[in-house]
């Protein structure tokens, strides 16, 4: 059973070298989307996780009611402008 679906915003280096594969080893955890607007960097993630879905912004990946956790890898200064303003667990 998954308890976290995964959603990140921007595609990393640290999202990709790090944090994809800490999600894969969690328990309970799965990564599900990635959205960024370079097809390029998001498609490095397919190689990880071949059934993730991907979005060209990041408020279709907040508005998929699928994701009930996200990552943020973007510059500390955008932190508050994308994060969630409210967390509901299905």
């Amino acid at each position: 059973m998954e308890f976290l679906r995964w959603g990140v915003l921007g595609a990393s280096k640290f999202a990709l070298e790090h944090l994809t594969p800490a999600i894969q080893l969690a328990r309970d955890n799965s990564f599900k989307a990635i959205a960024s607007s370079s097809k390029e960097k998001a498609a490095a993630f397919l190689q990880l996780e071949p059934e993730i879905e991907i979005y060209g912004s990041y408020e279709e990946l907040l508005a998929d009611e699928r994701i009930n956790a996200v990552y943020i890898p973007l510059p500390n200064t955008m932190h508050i402008d994308w994060a969630p303003t409210s967390i509901q667990f299905n």
